[in-house]
């Protein structure tokens, strides 16, 4: 399934025909275990939304969220702070919602660099351990003549050259 946010070329691209709104993430949403809706998403979509929403990335990984109403506010909370913490959300973050029906929003993340967060990690359940096999390169070694030493070559490490250039400004 592709993104719902990117066109045919992968540039961005919203669908100007479904509302959207963003939340930044505040130490409040974190303390609190819960996001607010903004009031004029509320006033004007809020009839419509059912208890339970889905919060589905563009991945197309999909969490079930309860909606927590008082006093006119509408809150995302039961099941908010799981999603929270399974794509680490931390002061800054910067979510864009994509309204889609009544119990559905598409949700795009980014980081506080403001750049799209990697979906694809997923987390384990339970005891297991993460399968990273083959996610990282492992370093081939080279011995010489001399039986204790040894090299490490890595084959993707960034090569960075540090050039001093000096002031061609002579002194009086």
């Amino acid at each position: 399934m592709g993104s719902p946010f990117k066109g045919g070329n992968g540039s961005f691209m919203f669908n100007a025909d479904k509302p959207h709104f963003f939340k930044i993430i505040l130490q409040e949403t974190i303390a609190d275990g819960k996001l607010g809706i903004p009031k004029k998403f509320v006033r004007l979509y809020g009839k419509g939304l059912s208890n339970k929403v889905l919060l589905e990335v563009p991945n197309g990984t999909v969490s079930e969220v309860e909606l927590f109403k008082s006093d006119g506010k509408i809150w995302l909370q039961n099941g908010w702070k799981e999603f929270a913490e399974h794509y680490s959300l931390a002061l800054g973050s910067l979510l864009v919602f994509e309204y889609k029906n009544s119990c559905h929003f598409h949700v795009l993340i980014l980081d506080k660099t403001a750049m799209e967060i990697d979906y694809s990690f997923s987390m384990t359940d339970g005891d297991e351990e993460p399968d990273l096999e083959g996610e990282f390169q492992q370093p081939r070694t080279e011995e010489t003549n001399d039986d204790d030493v040894s090299v490490e070559i890595l084959d993707d490490f960034p090569s960075y050259h540090k050039t001093n250039k000096k002031s061609s400004r002579t002194m009086s």
